[in-house]
């Protein structure tokens, strides 16, 4: 799903707990697995703020409801010092360039293909509008068409859709007449549950 210059979704690396910064960030910190944790919530939030914006989003403006406002500075000190953050707070612009630009461009190349086959399957589906396509069935390269196949009972119409509702006897005749016309097209009824 796409948005105005960002997208819902992020494309996002599954070895980033094992990422060389990531690594570096947990040797200034070692043991202070809290720190630890609140450093990955800032850039985890900023990066996902910036897919989601299209653009580099400093940490502040990408911080979650919930999250200690503003952002500790001693926090941001230690991301940009691994290169996580730049010096502005943002995701580094080298990681901008190589990684999320041009998979947004790849995104909206995407959406734009699949925005003109939508036209296209549109446009034909209008200019089919009002005719039968025959279509094979179960693979046996013959055509069905319920307006072309005989009718043992006069009331139902020819268009293939059998009439509605009724008495009893007339939904047993509208499935007699489907019967036929299965017949006539040469396919087999399955029963579902039973063996042959």
């Amino acid at each position: 799903m796409s948005r105005e210059g960002g997208v819902a979704r992020a494309d996002w690396d599954t070895s980033y707990m094992d990422d060389a910064k990531v690594k570096a960030l947990w040797r200034i910190l070692e043991p202070d697995v809290a720190t630890m944790c609140e450093c990955l919530a800032v850039h985890e939030s900023t990066v996902l703020a910036t897919w989601r914006e299209g653009r580099r989003v400093a940490a502040d403006d990408a911080m979650p409801l919930w999250f200690p406002s503003p952002v500790s500075p001693r926090i941001l000190e230690l991301l940009t010092r691994v290169k996580m953050l730049d010096a502005g707070h943002r995701v580094p612009s080298k990681s901008w360039r190589g990684w999320i630009e041009p998979a947004l461009n790849r995104i909206a190349a995407a959406s734009d293909a699949g925005r003109k086959a939508g036209q296209a399957s549109a446009e034909a589906r209008r200019a089919r509008a009002g005719t039968v396509v025959e279509r094979p069935l179960n693979g046996s390269g013959k055509s069905f068409n319920p307006a072309n196949q005989p009718s043992s009972h006069p009331a139902l119409p020819r268009t293939g859709a059998p009439a509605r509702g009724g008495a009893p006897s007339a939904i047993a005749d509208e499935l007699r007449s489907a019967g036929e016309m299965m017949a006539a097209a040469g396919i087999k009824p399955e029963i579902v549950g039973r063996k042959p």
